[in-house]
């Protein structure tokens, strides 16, 4: 059984009902030519809650069974660093 993974994505829109994008961002060098490029993946993702989002906001995923034939992650939380910074540090002490 595969691990269960968490991403930390951003949010584009709402896309229907209980579904919304999100994007993720990679840099990589190409092989070749030794320049960085930048790719963009887009994913569709299960919302089933009251929270409202809005463009750019940072959004905690994880993986999950496939609910349809693209959806196959689903929402957490809204992702805040200093909350997760707190949280740690209690966790922790």
């Amino acid at each position: 059984m595969k691990n269960k993974k968490n991403k930390i994505v951003e949010f584009l829109n709402y896309s229907g009902n209980k579904t919304i994008r999100v994007m993720t961002k990679k840099r990589q060098m190409h092989p070749r030519y030794k320049k960085f490029i930048n790719k963009t993946f887009k994913y569709l993702v299960h919302f089933d809650s009251e929270i409202s989002l809005n463009k750019g906001d940072k959004v905690l995923v994880k993986d999950c069974r496939p609910i349809s034939k693209n959806k196959s992650l689903v929402f957490v939380r809204k992702y805040n660093k200093l909350e997760d910074k707190k949280w740690y540090k209690q966790k922790l002490c």
